[in-house]
């Protein structure tokens, strides 16, 4: 059954096909690269007319596209201009004009050189940190301490023995205890748990 939208514009099957390749991952990463060489070109400009308003127009693309935080890290700090990251860029050129102009060892302008830096430490895959439990408990807790009701230690701490006893730990066969030494364990873990 063909159901018609009435409240939007109706793909065909291919426009549908081909707007699944604008919003696909590889289109992002495309989209991403073409942004870079745009703010490269735009930095450019702003080194050859000393024109703010092209800063301000990488500033508001950036917004738009959702890469205001890769701009404010790899384009930003390379023009010379005063940067807010809620406003963008004013006032006048500074004084780093002549340091970010200045050509490197290679013939490139330390800006472009420092800005190709940058975009590639973001482009780079992040390593996933390690999950650490006192990490993510102290995250929790501090996060609560902050609500209008706010449990106590001791509360925290029946709310914990609850999740443990709903979750036992599964030791690997070599370190299975036998039935006395488990039994010792439960009674020792349990003396704790009540102190």
């Amino acid at each position: 059954m063909e159901i018609e939208l009435t409240l939007f514009k109706q793909l065909t099957d291919a426009a549908f096909k081909t707007a699944n390749r604008y919003f696909s991952a590889d289109a992002r990463a495309a989209m991403f690269s073409r942004w870079q060489d745009y703010c490269a070109n735009g930095t450019q400009r702003v080194f050859k007319h000393g024109d703010i308003k092209q800063a301000q127009k990488m500033y508001s693309a950036a917004v738009i596209c959702g890469f205001l935080p890769h701009f404010s890290r790899a384009v930003a700090p390379y023009l010379p201009f005063s940067y807010s990251r809620a406003e963008g860029f004013k006032g006048t050129i500074q004084p780093k004009r002549k340091v970010l102009e200045q050509l490197n060892a290679n013939g490139v302008p330390n800006w472009e050189a420092e800005m190709r830096l940058m975009f590639d430490t973001e482009n780079a895959p992040k390593e996933a940190k390690a999950w650490v439990l006192s990490k993510r408990l102290d995250a929790v807790i501090k996060k609560e301490r902050v609500q209008e009701e706010v449990h106590t230690n001791t509360e925290i701490r029946a709310i914990l023995n609850e999740l443990l006893k709903a979750y036992p730990v599964i030791q690997p066969e070599s370190e299975v205890l036998s039935g006395s030494a488990q039994e010792l364990v439960i009674k020792t873990n349990d003396a704790r748990a009540q102190a």
